[in-house]
């Protein structure tokens, strides 16, 4: 039994294998390597056993409204982050509600429970 190849099987052979081509070409100089400079601010310092620098600077990357960080944090008392809203920061022509900053404080929370987590805390 023979089979016969319409131009629409032979394009979809010959695409695929061009893809995976450049799929293979195109990864090869990829490195997952970071140089230590890009990672430095996440290396905790070997003296420092606060924790919470070390979530923290991972929950400032969290996605946020306008990228306004609407956020301030309070370190004053011991094992403890106090969240703000930095009212500095609204929107009233935007966000009139501030329903916008308040999901950035949850985006900005979940990040920091999620580093929590990582190294064995909860928040």
């Amino acid at each position: 039994m023979s089979q016969t190849l319409n131009r629409r099987q032979i394009l979809r052979i010959a695409g695929g294998g061009f893809i995976a081509a450049a799929s293979v070409t195109m990864l090869s100089g990829c490195s997952t390597d970071m140089p230590p400079e890009a990672i430095v601010a996440w290396q905790p310092p070997a003296d420092s056993l606060d924790i919470r620098r070390w979530v923290l600077s991972h929950a400032l990357l969290a996605p946020n409204a306008h990228n306004l960080q609407s956020w301030s944090v309070d370190l004053d008392t011991a094992d403890t982050i106090v969240l703000r809203l930095d009212l500095k920061r609204l929107l009233p022509a935007t966000d009139p509600l501030s329903r916008q900053l308040v999901i950035s404080q949850g985006t900005f929370i979940e990040l920091l429970d999620m580093a929590a987590c990582q190294r064995s805390y909860r928040t």
